[in-house]
């Protein structure tokens, strides 16, 4: 076993940085997207206010956990569906390696709206343990009537990885 001390704090056991919290991004929503009914819909992040080790793809809203840096990671997630009606929900879920919202094992959570034409928000927090390679992605769902858009800048992603853990 190596273990690593490094000028800037880092301490790194076999090459794996064992109490920094990297790799970590954060990114939102710039521009609208439009969001179908009774199907789960990938939400679009498309901006990063920082990414430290390029693993967020702002083309495809997928972070992807890079090599050696498996671990527990904390997640965070919001989003929000614009004008959706009386007694309809939206639902935000976290997809893994490919999953969409509605598979099973999976973290969601579920929000009514309390009357017509409301803006819903949704968001959550979780800790998971990924692996090298992971892909991690957010999943919105409604059950209003007809396409809804996206709330621009209420759509936020971020995540990082939990040092020596």
């Amino acid at each position: 076993m190596a273990i690593t001390l490094f000028a800037d704090g880092r301490i790194e056991k076999n090459g794996t940085n064992v109490l920094g919290f990297t790799p970590a991004f954060s990114a939102y929503t710039s521009s609208s997207f439009d969001i179908a009914p009774s199907t789960y819909v990938k939400v679009l992040y498309q901006t990063e206010l920082f990414d430290t080790d390029g693993a967020y793809d702002t083309s495809t809203s997928v972070f992807t956990v890079p090599a050696g840096k498996g671990g527990a990671y904390q997640i965070n997630a919001t989003t929000a569906v614009d004008d959706i009606n009386d007694g309809t929900y939206m639902s935000i879920s976290l997809g893994v390696n490919g999953a969409t919202g509605d598979s099973t094992g999976f973290y969601r959570m579920l929000n009514y709206s309390p009357a017509n034409d409301k803006i819903i928000t949704m968001g959550f927090s979780c800790i998971k343990q990924l692996s090298a390679g992971d892909e991690i992605n957010i999943w919105v769902y409604h059950s209003s009537i007809g396409t809804q858009g996206s709330e621009n800048y209420c759509n936020s992603f971020s995540m990082f990885r939990i040092g020596g853990v």
